[in-house]
């Protein structure tokens, strides 16, 4: 899965928000996207795998920090679907 942004415009469409509030929705779902993976490979990490993503954790502002993220986690892709389909799942109850 390359395209993040349009994963995360896919959970900003179930907001059912006015269109000028869809940056503000999508800013929100990323960083929550963001910390629940960010605690899930915390648990199945080494510190020092820790330690070389913490860097993009705190700095990175887009979704690019995904795309570093997939090189240095070989399931990513596979954890990050799952954490959306989680907040979906969490939206839509």
């Amino acid at each position: 899965m390359k395209n993040y942004d349009e994963k995360i415009n896919e959970i900003v469409k179930l907001f059912n928000m006015p269109p000028n509030t869809n940056d503000i929705v999508f800013e929100s779902v990323y960083e929550i996207l963001k910390a629940r993976i960010g605690l899930r490979l915390a648990k199945g990490l080494s510190n020092e795998q820790l330690e070389e993503i913490k860097p993009l954790m705190d700095g990175q502002e887009s979704t690019a920090i995904f795309d570093a993220m997939q090189t240095i986690i070989p399931d990513f892709d596979r954890i990050l679907d799952e954490e959306i389909q989680a907040i979906k799942q969490a939206i839509i109850k």
